[in-house]
């Protein structure tokens, strides 16, 4: 029966490589009812409650993915329920500590997504203080290590986004101490790389406080790490992506400093990483969405530069992305919050013609439409609220240049 559930496993798995997400979904509960069956001998429980909590964990992940947080947070609070169950029967068994602490952090991101920080935080915190005792008891295990500075990450990500720059940023440097002691110690790329995660950690913390010269110092040290991991491992997407990311961030501070030329330069080298990667694995929905940022991007620059005949087609393919991963992912919150906002940023580039007119007005009344329908179905958070605001207030305005232009 076990070994019917791996199987099953396996294909929902195969699925998910190539981005069916539904269909992974369905095997995963297929093999999850399979391992719910009563069974007899205590070895026997323990091995079906890790064999749940793995298909709850992958559940919960779908089901986050769509957008259907309630469905995540029930699934991962089952999965909470039997990791506690495993670490409970065995307290020593250190993998079962480390599941614990990651299914604490799937309910924190979810929480928080949700809205509220402060339950996130000691989700978060709660994970922390098992990810603290694995590293301690081997300091030797690079991948406690490495959990441990994740786990800072993450509280110091969620203190940044309450509004908690001081307490972020002590966070964020626990994280650096450890990865800088121990890429000193043990060489090798891996702890480079989350060097450089560090670096644009603390990057983040200084643009929010409008400190640009120490954004631009620490994510330049991030781009500089970044820039010669992927020289030497051209192959690895990983670090090709987190290079996009940091040229992506560096951008962010050029533009914030006014220098439009160099931001431009920026969201172009992140783009054309963006464009290589996205052709290599078209159905990778997350590369696409980085594809149609870094689109948008570019775009911006382009149109804050007076070149808007440049920067609508650009506009057009964020558009034209967005609308394939709405599709394909119709519950996610994020993707149709996309859809509103690329028609609107198209329209923007229409110059004041009639046709120009005409064609805002079609493109805002659908923006309008879309962000109405995500508000009656699920509410609109308070930055999108305003955007429905802004956009309902611009198509009034066009269809006023309309009426008085004839």
């Amino acid at each position: 029966m076990d070994a019917q559930a791996d199987a099953i496993m396996r294909q929902g798995d195969e699925l998910m490589s190539k981005g069916d997400s539904a269909g992974a979904l369905k095997l995963y509960r297929d093999a999850l009812s399979i391992r719910q069956n009563p069974v007899e001998g205590e070895a026997v429980k323990m091995k079906q409650e890790r064999g749940v909590l793995a298909c709850d964990l992958k559940i919960g992940s779908i089901l986050k993915e769509q957008g259907d947080l309630s469905g995540a947070l029930q699934t991962y609070r089952e999965a909470l329920t039997t990791a506690g169950s495993l670490v409970g029967q065995d307290p020593e068994d250190a993998e079962h500590r480390r599941e614990l602490a990651t299914t604490n952090e799937m309910i924190g991101e979810v929480v928080a997504a949700q809205g509220d920080l402060t339950s996130a935080l000691r989700y978060y915190e709660d994970a922390r203080v098992i990810r603290r005792k694995l590293a301690k008891s081997d300091p030797a295990n690079n991948t406690w290590q490495h959990d441990l500075g994740l786990s800072e990450d993450y509280i110091g990500d969620l203190l940044l986004a309450k509004r908690d720059p001081t307490h972020a940023v002590e966070a964020y440097e626990r994280a650096m101490d450890l990865r800088e002691r121990l890429a000193a110690q043990k060489g090798g790329d891996a702890w480079q790389h989350d060097v450089a995660l560090s670096y644009s950690k603390l990057g983040d913390v200084a643009l929010t406080q409008g400190s640009r010269v120490e954004a631009f110092k620490s994510f330049g040290k991030a781009l500089d790490i970044a820039e010669d991991l992927a020289a030497r491992n051209p192959n690895d997407i990983a670090w090709q992506r987190d290079l996009s990311i940091y040229q992506e961030r560096m951008g962010d501070v050029l533009l914030e400093r006014s220098d439009l030329p160099e931001a431009l330069k920026s969201f172009q080298a992140a783009l054309a990483i963006r464009r290589r990667i996205a052709s290599r694995n078209p159905a990778n929905a997350d590369w696409q969405l980085l594809l149609a940022y870094g689109v948008r991007d570019v775009a911006q620059v382009l149109r804050k530069l007076g070149r808007p005949g440049e920067a609508q087609p650009l506009y057009g393919q964020f558009r034209d992305i967005a609308d394939r991963l709405a599709q394909a992912h119709p519950g996610d919150y994020a993707r149709q919050v996309d859809r509103a906002n690329a028609r609107y940023l198209v329209a923007s580039c229409w110059d004041n013609s009639k046709e120009g007119i005409q064609k805002s007005i079609e493109l805002v009344t659908e923006a309008v439409a879309i962000l109405q329908e995500v508000d009656k179905s699920r509410g609109l958070r308070p930055r999108h609220s305003s955007w429905l605001t802004e956009y309902a207030s611009t198509l009034e305005k066009l269809k006023t240049f309309e009426a008085e232009a004839k």
